[in-house]
């Protein structure tokens, strides 16, 4: 079987809860995700593809818990830092690409912490999956709806928590990119029936609790130029 090659870029999903006044940022959220460890069926385990979530949360603010690992304290005069950090590509080498659910909201909150989207020239495409959803699947619709039509497991007590909130955004984009270029949902059916490497290990994985987890302006003109039609090709079609 022939290799396939995948982008070497990053999908760094971002979410924001609160408000944009000064101190009403309650909680910033970041999921990452390299997508050329999606490129090999055999070389990883289901284990080595998680999608790395954080969580940071005013101190001072009440929030729902993260379910993939443990949420950060940070100060209100610290986050700024702190979303220039995790946004600016410190935690890769590679260009990302920044995936978000009406993500112009989280624009707005990055201006107004003095680390506008515009500051880093990391980024070469941002999808909003809202809009994504509304070219593939007929309608734009809220996180929730999304991952009930995608039927990505999550509990809806999770979501409004910035880091849980980020991490599914990033499951969507995956799923709604699979449909697009295969033109099937991607299911535990699609998963058992069809050779298609480890992304059903990175949409479809299990709820888990968070007890014994030790984890740590232009939009894409077209995103099917910045993933690869091989990205989703089964086993068959790149021995062809």
């Amino acid at each position: 079987m022939s290799s396939l090659e995948t982008p070497a870029f990053d999908l760094l999903s971002i979410d924001f809860e609160g408000t944009c006044e000064p101190g009403g940022v309650k909680e910033f959220g970041v999921a990452r995700f390299g997508v050329s460890r999606l490129s090999s069926i055999q070389a990883h385990s289901p284990e080595d593809v998680m999608i790395e979530s954080e969580n940071f949360a005013n101190a001072s603010h009440r929030h729902r818990k993260f379910a993939f690992g443990t949420s950060t304290k940070v100060s209100p005069e610290l986050l700024p830092r702190v979303v220039a950090q995790q946004v600016g590509g410190v935690r890769s080498i590679n260009e990302d690409v920044t995936p978000g659910h009406s993500i112009d909201h989280d624009f707005k909150f990055m201006d107004a912490l003095g680390v506008p989207i515009e500051r880093f020239d990391n980024f070469i495409g941002i999808v909003d999956t809202c809009q994504l959803a509304r070219e593939i699947l007929g309608r734009g619709m809220s996180l929730k709806k999304l991952l009930e039509t995608l039927r990505i497991p999550f509990e809806p007590t999770q979501l409004h928590c910035a880091g849980n909130d980020a991490h599914y955004t990033l499951r969507a984009m995956l799923a709604l990119l699979y449909w697009q270029s295969t033109g099937k949902r991607l299911d535990e059916a699609v998963a058992r029936t069809e050779k298609i490497g480890l992304l059903p290990s990175v949409v479809l994985r299990p709820v888990q609790s968070p007890q014994g987890i030790e984890m740590q302006k232009e939009a894409a003109e077209n995103v099917e130029e910045c993933f690869d039609s091989t990205l989703f090709a089964n086993e068959h079609e790149a021995e062809a």
